[in-house]
């Protein structure tokens, strides 16, 4: 058994985190205290552990250590089926699983070479009315990257954005309702955006005002865009899929194929809208404000990201900017006065068992579960670590300074505040985190980037009590493995962990002042071990 030191620098007083270099532990001085076994794999290929506990101290097996409460231990049975119950039960309090689907494809631009029939548009910009219409290029397909042409109608405009609604979509001698949205919505919609975009700019950064071809040649949008630099909200039915009883899908998203000029053809049959546009769903505008007001702030960081990171040809994977996205809901929370469920710390409800069932620093597409659990992760890195350096001023850091939107760029923010943080010591302070909730649990401001009085609080969170509903049991706080008892259940379901997961055991709390707990069964050689203490 060993300490890591480079794991022990910023370790909160009541923790101990010891690595398991042996196959005997002995432990003293932990009369009362809660022991854990954490499993983690930092190594670029997949492991597993046959790990099992037979004895404690010779005399004490393991159904006499005091378990944790039953309302954190679940059956290997019921967790298999856990993620896919989480789903039918959250709704219609949230959306999922599609909830703020960003459009992350590669785009391939195509220009005429003949001058004389180039496939886009440069025009200068236009004072549009309220009740102008204009066609726009909306993803009302099956695949929204592939854009359908639609006429809008102006509904709401100001002198930094304009609300756009196809006509389609548009209640104009009707109440709203349905997918179809009224001035009334439109508006508040407006304002949300009005009163976020300084103060989202002022933490997260600048979006670009250039629109730039397929030759990589800028354009300054206040001359060469029907809409100057003014921000645009479209609404219509994203992917055509309203139905008066859906409770999932795309409540919105950004693309950088509008930030090609006016008409540029991008994959393949797409065409760029030639500004700064948020597509917005109508019908989720009408049945779920809430999420959809956040979803705007959402989108209006991924276009400052875009800004910030792509334009600027920085490198920036999908589940950083995401991160991002979900902490600037946060950040935004107090001020335009939005419920937990309806910002990032609705993510919470995955959180609790997403975190040692799926790498971190990964972002995955393959199902809508994957892509949930990548949504939980990616924000509970975020918020757990920023909560700890800084909180508002440390997401400024990760926005500003790092060099790259990638696991390189985070950790270099991070080795501002610890020079000794790596990989490893961000995945144990994760782990830390959801046995003490310690850093949810604080209330954070902003010291250095306060604007207009607003300190962008990110107020405490109780992690460890956080109520959530599988098969109509009500489970309390994070979800911990069970530990196995003998070698026939470890060999039969061992525990497999990709890169960069790692998962949790519960060895309940400690009935002696002095321990000794036996270890038995197999473990990949890249795979380490740690017993995390907790007073």
């Amino acid at each position: 058994m060993a300490h890591d030191e480079n794991l022990e620098d910023t370790l909160p007083d009541n923790v101990e985190y010891i690595e398991l270099t042996d196959s005997t532990v002995s432990l003293s001085d932990i009369l009362g205290k809660k022991i854990y076994l954490v499993t983690v794999n930092t190594s670029s290929q997949k492991g597993e552990s046959r790990r099992y506990v037979t004895e404690f101290d010779n005399s004490y097996n393991l159904r006499e250590i005091k378990a944790e409460s039953p309302e954190r231990l679940l059956s290997e049975r019921e967790f298999e089926n856990l993620f896919y119950d989480q789903h039918d039960s959250c709704i219609p309090e949230r959306i999922e699983p599609q909830i703020h689907v960003d459009l992350q494809s590669e785009f391939q631009c195509t220009r005429s070479t003949d001058d004389d029939s180039d496939p886009f548009e440069l025009h200068a910009p236009i004072d549009y009315q309220i009740g102008d219409t204009r066609e726009m290029y909306v993803g009302t397909g099956e695949d929204p990257n592939y854009t359908n042409e639609a006429e809008a109608t102006l509904v709401y405009k100001s002198d930094i954005c304009n609300v756009w609604v196809c006509n389609d979509y548009l209640a104009e001698n009707e109440p709203a309702g349905g997918k179809k949205v009224d001035a009334s919505i439109c508006k508040k919609l407006a304002t949300i955006l009005e009163q976020a975009i300084l103060l989202e700019r002022n933490i997260v950064g600048r979006e670009s005002d250039y629109l730039t071809d397929a030759d990589n040649t800028a354009y300054s949008m206040a001359e060469c865009s029907p809409t100057g630099t003014k921000i645009n909200i479209l609404l219509y039915d994203i992917k055509s899929d309203y139905s008066e009883s859906q409770s999932s899908g795309i409540l919105g998203f950004f693309t950088r194929g509008d930030y090609f000029p006016w008409k540029q053809i991008y994959n393949t049959t797409s065409h760029s809208n030639g500004g700064k546009f948020l597509h917005i769903d109508s019908g989720f505008a009408n049945n779920f404000p809430g999420a959809t007001q956040s979803t705007v702030v959402h989108e209006f960081q991924h276009m400052i990201h875009n800004g910030m990171f792509r334009a600027k040809g920085k490198v920036s994977e999908t589940w950083y900017d995401e991160m991002c996205s979900m902490l600037a809901e946060d950040l935004l929370q107090k001020k335009l006065g939005l419920a937990d469920k309806e910002v990032g710390k609705y993510r919470f409800n995955h959180l609790m068992f997403s975190y040692r069932t799926f790498p971190f620093f990964k972002w995955d597409t393959l199902d809508p579960n994957a892509t949930a659990m990548s949504y939980a992760n990616a924000y509970g890195l975020g918020y757990i670590i920023s909560k700890k350096y800084g909180g508002p001023d440390f997401i400024y850091e990760l926005t500003h300074n790092a060099s790259s939107g990638t696991l390189d760029g985070f950790l270099e923010t991070v080795r501002c505040h610890n020079p000794l943080a790596t990989k490893e010591s961000v995945l144990r302070d994760i782990a830390i985190e959801m046995v003490t909730g310690l850093y949810s649990n604080r209330d954070v401001v902003s010291t250095s980037h306060v604007m207009n009085d607003y300190t962008y609080p990110m107020t405490a969170f109780d992690l460890l009590n956080f109520d959530w509903v599988s098969s109509g049991k009500q489970y309390k706080g994070p979800h911990y493995k069970s530990v196995y008892k003998n070698p026939t259940a470890a060999e039969a379901s061992p525990l497999i962990l990709e890169p960069n997961q790692f998962s949790i055991a519960s060895l309940g709390t400690s009935p002696v002042d002095d321990l000794v707990l036996e270890f038995y069964g197999e473990v990949s050689p890249d795979i380490k071990e740690y017993i995390l203490i907790v007073d």
